[in-house]
């Protein structure tokens, strides 16, 4: 993905398919190495409960 600038945002798709069903922790990183110079690192991490049911 490309650098994005202040302000700026990006949509990235996943496609997964979970085998079992439960609920689960996706959590999205970015700049984990650190590698950007940042005024806050606090808004490098994202995540989302999601819960699977079965068919």
């Amino acid at each position: 993905m490309a650098n994005l600038r202040p302000g700026e945002s990006a949509a990235v798709l996943i496609d997964y398919t979970f085998d079992t069903a439960g609920t689960f922790i996706l959590e999205a990183v970015v700049d984990a190495d650190e590698v950007v110079t940042e005024i806050s690192e606090a808004n490098n991490k994202a995540q989302l409960v999601v819960t699977v049911t079965e068919n």
